[in-house]
Formats: structure tokens, sequence, C-alpha cells
């Protein structure tokens, strides 16, 4: 007489708990429906980098590319914080250049996007005409940490006028 009970349903059993498992970092759980607002935490937030005069969004998934874009922002003589790139990965807005000290650059909002990736909003703050502001030329700079996606990162730009939230910049 053969038991083949008993093998098939530790098999069955097993085939279940790996299904149910949590999903490795960067690869989508199911939960990650698209709009799910994803915290974040704020690694660096100035007026004074000096990437040059044009706007620039990036996804940074590595730790050479996260030193590079250190360096760009005005960075060099701070200590990049840690990412643990296996885990997580960084998202870096670079401002335009802003004529006054009013001017400064946020990533406003971090949520799951279609294809297991990120939209990721961030806001140009630029004053109202009777703000009175530092004459200064600024690049303002953003840098937050997110947990690691492998999908698409699409960054949305928005103008907004007057000071920026005084919420924080985490999400």
């Amino acid at each position: 007489m053969r038991r083949t009970g008993l093998p098939a349903l530790l098999l069955l059993l097993g085939a279940l708990a790996g299904a149910c498992a949590p999903a490795r970092p960067g690869e989508p759980d199911g939960s990650d429906e698209p709009g799910r607002v994803v915290p974040f935490s704020e690694l660096l937030a100035t007026i004074s980098s000096c990437h040059g005069r044009e706007r620039e969004a990036l996804a940074l998934r590595d730790e050479a590319a996260f030193a590079e874009a250190w360096t760009r922002a005005g960075c060099e003589g701070r200590e990049r914080p840690l990412v643990d790139f296996g885990r997580e990965m960084a998202l870096v807005a670079l401002g335009e250049e802003g004529p006054t000290g009013c001017y400064s650059v946020r990533i406003a909002e971090v949520r799951t996007g279609v294809g297991g990736g990120y939209g990721v909003v961030v806001e140009r703050h630029v004053p109202e005409s009777s703000a009175v502001c530092p004459m200064v030329v600024v690049h303002p700079a953003h840098v937050v940490r997110v947990p690691r996606v492998r999908g698409p990162v699409d960054f949305e730009w928005r103008t907004v006028i007057g000071p920026p939230a005084e919420d924080g910049a985490g999400g």
C-alpha cells in the first residue's frame, strides 16, 4: 500500500507558504495598487546646491549614481547619508536656478505607480510678488529615501506660488 497523501500535502503546504510570503524588496507584493502613499525620509533640503541652471529629477538605485548626484547637488563637504540600496533607493529633485532666496524645491509626494514603480510630485516654490526675499541666486535640491522598486519612476513637476508647507517634506 502506497502512502502518497502526506508528501502531497506537505508539497501543497510548501507551495502555499511561498505564495503567501512577503515580497522581497524591489518586488511588487500585490498590495501596491497604484495611488497608495509611500512614506519617505528626507536626506537633504537645500537652496545652495551647485547642479546648474536646469531642473532634473533622478531615481537612484545604486551607490555610485548616488555619490555622483550627491556631489552634483553641492554636498561634497557633507557626509553622504547611508542608503541600503538592496532595500532602498534615493529620489533627487534638483530645481531650476532661482533669482532670490525664496525659491525652493521639494519632493511633496510619492505614490505607488503603474508597473510596480512610483509617481513622484515635485513642487517648485516661487515667491508671491509681494514677498520680501534675500537677493541671492539659489539652486535648490531635495533628496529623499524610499523603499526600492524595480518599476519606472515618473516625476511630475508643479509650480506653487508661495512658501512650501511647514508640515515637513516627508510623506
